[in-house]
């Protein structure tokens, strides 16, 4: 699966699959958490270095969290929409999925870390996410409408 590797959950298969490269694996996390450094420097929450930091931190507990779900993911019986039936649709639900587990993560880790307002928190790093899948996820809707 190739449209979900820009995204933070998303790189958990990348992360847990050995055949992988961890350089690729390395520069998709900088990608990515510097697109979602600059979105949380736009809400004032820190300055960018600062946003940055919290960024990579809040990345790699995603990927690693990620990497377990793609475990429980790829297990044929707890796959809800088998790949062999509709490609599109499967990887559409494991865009959605990774996508809030990625913001789940991201916003409990920073009102852990005592960011405030959690209002805030939770509009920013939504829009950090949302910002980072939506690469993958027009690639996907190209892709499906391609194969109709």
């Amino acid at each position: 699966m190739l449209f979900p590797l820009l995204a933070d959950a998303g790189l958990g298969p990348l992360f847990r699959d050995p055949s992988s490269s961890l350089i690729i694996l390395l520069v998709l996390l900088a990608v990515v958490s510097l697109i979602e450094a600059f979105v949380l420097s736009l809400f004032q929450f820190a300055s960018f270095a600062k946003s940055a930091l919290w960024s990579l931190v809040m990345n790699v507990a995603s990927t690693l969290i990620g990497g377990v779900f793609s475990v429980f993911v790829s297990l044929p019986a707890l796959s809800a929409i088998p790949i062999y039936m509709n490609f599109g649709i499967y990887a559409l639900a494991y865009l959605v999925i990774s996508w809030s587990i990625s913001i789940l993560t991201e916003a409990s880790i920073l009102l852990i870390l005592g960011w405030q307002p959690r209002k805030k928190v939770w509009i920013a790093v939504t829009t950090a996410n949302t910002a980072t899948y939506a690469i993958p996820l027009t690639l996907l809707i190209v892709f499906i409408f391609l194969r109709l």
